[in-house]
């Protein structure tokens, strides 16, 4: 299944676009976005006997742009590929692997979480969209003790979680900007994408029937997932706002949690995952 001719171009490694020997040999890409997970970029390659795997440098770190995406390769793993061989790499956002390589002790006074996290994404030039909170004390980055129980992973980016969880705010990055609020708060100053279900207008509406559902087991809340026409794809990213119409007892202002983009020529949509904004319960501040 060959990739389009434009994901080709808009793939630059190291500053120098894929080889067209490399590009032949793509079998499949998908760009998965969330609320709840980072971005990553995933290109699998047929690589029969492994002769471009075994004679390539394909580090990991190594930068990636697509688009408007800056991210590095995080993961690379062998596959079968079409049955004699292949690999994938997976590709994440370089904000968040700056903001993961900030460990150790650090602390703040009498500032709130929101501006603690500006200051430490201000330190990488990480840009932000932030959401006010309280004033405390101290803020402290989380930090592994040798001997203890605690998160081996612990950064800069494990504080902004653990801050979010504490004051009932998300926590996520889109296109390299760091998101820290309410999803409350985040549809009133984010984009806000349209789509209409309208048999006789389709300019506004997706590619096929959205599933719309409301269940007592997600709070009465209500999602919607749909398909848009690639061609929109840019008005549609996680923590922007959805109006949506054209259903009756579904028509509202939704927060978009995830999104997907399959880049194969056969595949010209988006999928859409969105929600009745919902605020996360705060959970406190924790006794670090």
């Amino acid at each position: 299944m060959p990739i389009t001719t434009e994901f080709y171009s808009d793939v630059i490694v190291k500053m120098a676009t894929w080889s067209r020997d490399i590009s032949q040999d793509i079998t499949d890409a998908s760009l998965d976005m969330g609320t709840s997970q980072v971005a990553e970029l995933t290109i699998s390659v047929d690589d029969p006997g492994y002769a471009i795997f075994g004679n390539s440098d394909i580090p990991l770190d190594t930068d990636v742009d697509y688009q408007n995406l800056a991210l590095s390769i995080a993961v690379i793993e062998t596959n079968a590929g079409g049955g004699e061989g292949g690999f994938t790499i997976r590709c994440r956002p370089r904000a968040v692997r700056a903001l993961k390589a900030r460990r150790g002790p650090f602390s703040v006074s009498r500032v709130s979480p929101s501006t603690y996290v500006q200051i430490e994404c201000g330190a990488v030039g990480v840009p932000t969209i932030i959401q006010s909170s309280a004033s405390r004390s101290l803020v402290a980055r989380d930090v592994t003790v040798v001997g203890q129980q605690g998160n081996a992973d612990s950064s800069a980016w494990s504080t902004f979680q653990r801050l979010a969880d504490e004051l009932g705010y998300l926590c996520f990055e889109v296109n390299g900007v760091i998101v820290f609020g309410q999803p409350s708060w985040l549809v009133t100053v984010m984009p806000v994408a349209s789509v209409v279900w309208n048999l006789d207008d389709d300019s506004r509406a997706p590619t096929e029937h959205p599933t719309c559902t409301q269940s007592l087991d997600n709070n009465s809340r209500k999602t919607v997932e749909l398909h848009v026409p690639a061609e929109r794809a840019n008005e549609f990213f996680p923590g922007f706002a959805l109006d949506f119409s054209g259903i009756p007892k579904f028509e509202g202002r939704y927060f978009i949690t995830s999104v997907g983009y399959p880049l194969v020529d056969s595949v010209d949509e988006v999928s859409v995952s969105a929600e009745t904004p919902f605020d996360p319960e705060p959970q406190g501040e924790s006794t670090l």
